[in-house]
């Protein structure tokens, strides 16, 4: 998956938890694949942080 930045990943993951939409739909406003909201959407939920793994230093 590419690297998104901060701030785009903050967008999709905001713009789907306020509800009203699917995760397709959020996928189409930003263009991004599915699997990357999804991604994001998980990714938030288990460490309520949006930081590209690869910067906190971790491996991919």
């Amino acid at each position: 998956m590419p690297t998104h930045s901060l701030d785009l990943r903050q967008r999709i993951v905001a713009a789907y938890r306020l509800g009203g939409t699917s995760m397709g739909k959020v996928a189409e406003r930003f263009m991004v694949t599915k699997r990357t909201v999804h991604h994001l959407v998980q990714q938030y939920k288990q460490t309520q942080d949006l930081t590209p793994i690869a910067e906190r230093g971790e491996a991919i």
